[in-house]
């Protein structure tokens, strides 16, 4: 490359000047350049060699230097090694009064939650009474509670019920939380429970009471409100007698 551009050199200072029909005379910046494509080709080719093993291994050596800076997890037995016999037994102490603790709030938090879920299916049960026949209480209130979860319960611990409510009277329905017998007496309404609703009962009407003969009571009045004797009104006893034959009481024999 160096000969090529050495030559190159001196053919253009064999043909400067003027004369003889020659090429121009280089200028100092013509040479700058051609100097710098010289060395850039050169760079182009020599680098990628010279760097093809250095880079590797250079890599590695920077890898491995890194790693050895990295802390090493020492093994438990190994970081209480130093420690003194006293140290450890209160470290090991404090370690299973923790667990302990851990343990016995997790078994007052599960005999509270089984004590609120037991009230709280006592409670659906006493709410469906009235509501369902009795010989279905039991298995829907099973099925309400466990199987579909529709006993929930707020942030102060009391019951509520999900049921299905219209929005607005005759509208759509729509699923709410209510208190627990609110929530109970929407479902008792709803077509889901209409099979287990106890038949309604026939209203008799009651016979009215008998009409106490006004003789009699004028005479009781005249008595100090006492009922007055056979002696006293011996004609009272069949007057009340007729009276109540009359209204289609039987008297039997009241003489």
């Amino acid at each position: 490359m160096w000969k090529r551009n050495q030559r190159l050199f001196e053919e253009q200072g064999d043909n400067g000047g003027t004369g003889g029909g020659g090429a121009a005379a280089l200028t100092a910046e013509d040479v700058a350049r051609i100097a710098n494509q010289a060395v850039t080709a050169q760079l182009k080719r020599e680098l990628p060699k010279a760097f093809e093993g250095f880079l590797p291994s250079f890599t590695k050596a920077i890898d491995d230097k890194l790693a050895s800076f990295k802390p090493t997890e020492q093994p438990a037995d190994e970081k209480n090694k130093g420690a003194s016999p006293e140290l450890s037994a209160l470290q090991r102490q404090i370690a299973e009064l923790t667990e302990a603790n851990r343990l016995s709030n997790e078994r007052a938090l599960s005999v509270e939650k089984k004590a609120r879920e037991d009230t709280a299916f006592s409670e659906l049960k006493a709410a469906l009474g009235g509501h369902i026949k009795p010989e279905f209480i039991d298995p829907i209130a099973k099925s309400l509670y466990y199987a579909d979860k529709r006993v929930e319960f707020s942030e102060d611990g009391k019951p509520l019920f999900r049921a299905m409510v219209p929005q607005y009277t005759g509208g759509p329905l729509q699923e709410m939380l209510l208190p627990l017998k609110d929530g109970i007496e929407a479902y008792a309404k709803s077509k889901e429970a209409e099979a287990y609703r106890p038949a309604p009962t026939a209203k008799t009407p009651n016979a009215p009471p008998p009409r106490i003969p006004s003789s009699g009571g004028t005479q009781m009045q005249n008595n100090g409100g006492k009922v007055p004797t056979v002696n006293e009104d011996p004609t009272w006893a069949s007057r009340m007698a007729a009276e109540l034959t009359a209204q289609g009481v039987p008297t039997g024999s009241l003489d």
